[in-house]
């Protein structure tokens, strides 16, 4: 069902998230990855998803796959914040 879905609307959020959820339960965490990959370029900075990817970077023995998109999601999420001094001061 969530493959037709997808096949019609490939830019699905929810049945992409549910699709790579449910990749995740059967242990099939390649599949996973590559959804929830495809996920986090609508969703960029959802935690859900980060998280999810990076426990299946980690299952899939890619624990420095993990370890960067970690990386690069609280350094662009540190770019797009005002430092603490500043915003106090608004």
């Amino acid at each position: 069902c969530l493959g037709k879905t997808l096949a019609l609307t490939p830019d699905d959020v929810d049945s992409l998230w549910e699709q790579a959820r449910l990749h995740t339960q059967l242990g099939q965490h390649r599949k996973a990855a590559a959804g929830l990959a495809s996920l986090l370029q609508h969703r960029p900075h959802d935690a859900h998803v980060v998280r999810q990817l990076a426990i299946s970077y980690t299952e899939l023995g890619a624990a420095d796959r993990a370890i960067e998109l970690l990386s690069h999601v609280t350094a662009s999420l540190t770019k797009e914040s005002p430092p603490a001094a500043a915003a106090s001061s608004s």
